[in-house]
């Protein structure tokens, strides 16, 4: 069975209240299943641009869709439960007593059941390799094992698709080795913004590179990664 648009862009324009233009036009394709790599330097609109893909910024209704329906006001609940946003700094994201009430707080929010809401921080604990972390307080964790509990809070939501912003940032060598297998093995459709371009190599067939608002490649990762002249005009270099 052939493949979904999980994520549908077109012309979409952003600028913020102080008037600074982040995105200029993007219009961009992700098909179920995919893991695309979001490349650019600071500043390009990596970030700004997955926060439209679950609300959190808004465009117009018709510039952003994820299978098929608007980010609207009046669809966010749904929208959020399938786009799982993944924050650069995880202790944005983790601000409870104990990793299981971090994890449990989106499925209690949406009204499940407390039997649902235990399977479903138990699978999602288990699958970012966390089990048994769940008396722990994140406060007291490596970045590493902060990015796995970030990452379980939106898998708990059974999000299908994953927004992951600058996911390795502030690991070690040893904790970016584990991260990088682990979402190859989660699976879903992922959205990796990054400027670390090996991390995009192992995860990423497809690359799409943003530059001043505007999407400047969008293609093959072996492609755009070996044309240095280009990554160095674009600050990947």
């Amino acid at each position: 069975m052939d493949s979904r648009n999980a994520i549908e862009i077109s012309d979409l324009h952003y600028r913020f209240p102080d008037g600074t233009v982040a995105l200029q036009g993007v219009t961009l394709t992700v098909r179920e299943g995919e893991k695309v790599g979001l490349l650019g330097p600071n500043g390009a609109g990596k970030t700004t641009l997955l926060l439209h893909l679950n609300g959190l910024l808004r465009g117009p209704d018709s510039s952003v869709k994820v299978f098929g329906e608007a980010v609207s006001r009046r669809a966010i609940k749904s929208v959020r439960r399938r786009v799982g946003l993944v924050f650069q700094n995880p202790d944005d994201q983790l601000f409870c007593p104990t990793v299981y009430d971090d994890v449990a707080f989106g499925p209690q929010n949406m009204g499940l059941e407390p039997h649902e809401v235990h399977r479903r921080v138990n699978d999602a604990l288990r699958e970012v390799g966390m089990e048994g972390a769940d008396k722990r307080s994140a406060f007291h964790m490596s970045a590493g094992e902060k990015k796995r509990v970030a990452i379980a809070t939106v898998l708990a939501m059974d999000s299908v698709i994953l927004a992951l912003d600058e996911p390795a940032s502030n690991l070690d060598p040893r904790g970016r080795r584990e991260l990088i297998e682990l979402l190859k093995t989660i699976g879903r459709t992922q959205i990796i913004a990054t400027h670390d371009l090996d991390l995009a190599r192992q995860l990423c067939a497809r690359l799409v590179v943003l530059s001043g608002g505007k999407v400047a490649a969008d293609g093959a990762s072996e492609t755009i990664l070996s044309d240095h002249q280009f990554l160095h005009a674009h600050g990947l270099a």
